[in-house]
């Protein structure tokens, strides 16, 4: 299950440090990124109820119906489709589902004016459907480009916002990092959410500022009676025919999710099939910002770049409540006089040895009892995360139990 408490001791000053991530110590690397910052300073997010823009399976956004072949890369319209604007869109958050492979593989969205990276987004699994969102950034024409490797899948791609970009002139809101809080946990204060069944769950003025439009959430499913999906929206709105989270029956996934707030600052959680425990962490906010001339709050998406993999790090993997050290001051210099508050990160847990939590969270801080993602032995999970930065420009990654190797993806930098 996902821990809703500490339920592992801690030991006192039981922290690793990690080798800092290879791109914080490679300078073409940092040059690449510092250059990106400076060119583009990032956008503010116009936030949106989930719209399908993306699905493989019946040829939407795409001619044809057959699954996306093994090594294939396939350009994706985001501009224009789905409530997104024609122009002013530097990058957007989309979910992003895999189904129907045959083998394992993975899918990666990125800039189609970069090359395929090699990072990954979502983990397919033979008979599975996975989702993740990913922050990405858009070419001229407004498109992304997709990338599935190892065995043919179908994929769908929901769109929950849109950033500005540099020539554009509307605005959005700022990002503002906190430090992770649980809100909700079903397990002890609802009881299982049934099919068709919501949760509503206040946040503006409680958690967040009221002025918040929308909010980043890291959302649990707990072992579900039957394949699902949840979807996050306004609590004042229609449920929208799209997904936030996608989980098979008897599993535990965790994802990622941008919400739209209704007017009086709630969103609401509804399960589709069968019934699920829902657990609820909330890394950050949104809210309009008056002085549009500075960067504080704004995001520059980048395509993904892998910063860390403890499987080839000296150290070895995460150990049972021992806190790695992941050390950003280099690029917290690279950007000066840009402060850099938060990184939009991927983190993939693999070869864990036992069932786990991963949580990050602020390098100066001790756990807040949050998580943002579950694997057991044999599953290779990924998750978005916001990380927030401590004074000490550093992030921590913690494990619940055994051991399990981390990797993790850059897609974005928050400035402070």
């Amino acid at each position: 299950m996902v821990l809703a408490s500490p339920l592992l001791a801690i030991p006192a000053g039981a922290t690793e440090s990690l080798a800092e991530p290879q791109q914080l110590t490679a300078a073409g690397d940092l040059a690449r990124a510092a250059a990106d910052a400076e060119d583009f300073q990032g956008g503010e997010l116009v936030p949106m109820a989930p719209s399908r823009l993306f699905d493989s399976r019946i040829g939407l956004g795409r001619p044809g119906t057959a699954a996306l072949a093994a090594g294939s890369v396939t350009t994706v319209q985001v501009t224009g489709v789905g409530g997104v604007p024609v122009d002013g869109v530097g990058a957007a958050v989309v979910n992003l589902t895999a189904t129907g492979a045959s083998a394992p593989g993975y899918a990666t969205l990125f800039d189609c004016d970069e090359g395929v990276p090699t990072a990954s987004n979502v983990n397919i699994a033979p008979g599975e459907t996975v989702a993740n969102q990913v922050l990405v950034p858009l070419n001229t024409p407004g498109q992304a480009c997709l990338f599935v490797a190892s065995s043919p899948a179908h994929v769908v791609i929901d769109v929950a916002g849109w950033y500005t970009d540099g020539d554009s002139t509307a605005y959005g809101d700022r990002l503002h990092p906190v430090d992770p809080v649980r809100v909700r946990d079903t397990r002890t204060q609802d009881g299982a959410v049934g099919a068709g069944a919501s949760i509503v769950v206040p946040l503006g003025g409680v958690v967040v500022p009221p002025t918040a439009t929308a909010v980043i959430l890291n959302v649990t499913a707990v072992t579900p009676t039957a394949e699902t999906y949840v979807v996050a929206y306004p609590s004042n709105g229609a449920r929208p025919g799209a997904t936030s989270l996608t989980v098979m029956g008897g599993q535990t996934r965790a994802a990622h999710v941008t919400a739209v707030l209704s007017p009086d600052g709630k969103v609401a959680l509804t399960n589709a099939a069968g019934s699920v425990h829902l657990v609820v962490d909330v890394l950050g906010y949104y809210e309009p910002s008056a002085d549009h001339t500075t960067l504080a709050g704004r995001v520059l998406a980048l395509s993904p770049e892998r910063i860390l993999d403890t499987r080839d790090d000296a150290h070895g993997p995460l150990r049972a409540g021992w806190a790695a050290i992941l050390d950003f001051s280099r690029l917290e210099a690279a950007l000066a006089p840009d402060h850099v508050a938060a990184l939009i990160v991927n983190v993939t847990a693999t070869d864990s040895t036992a069932e786990t939590f991963v949580a990050a969270y602020p390098g100066d801080r001790a756990w807040p009892g949050t998580s943002n993602l579950y694997v057991v032995p044999g599953q290779t999970v990924p998750n978005l995360t916001l990380q927030r930065l401590g004074a000490d420009h550093t992030t921590k990654l913690l494990s619940g139990a055994g051991t399990v190797h981390a990797i993790e993806d850059i897609q974005g930098i928050v400035f402070g």
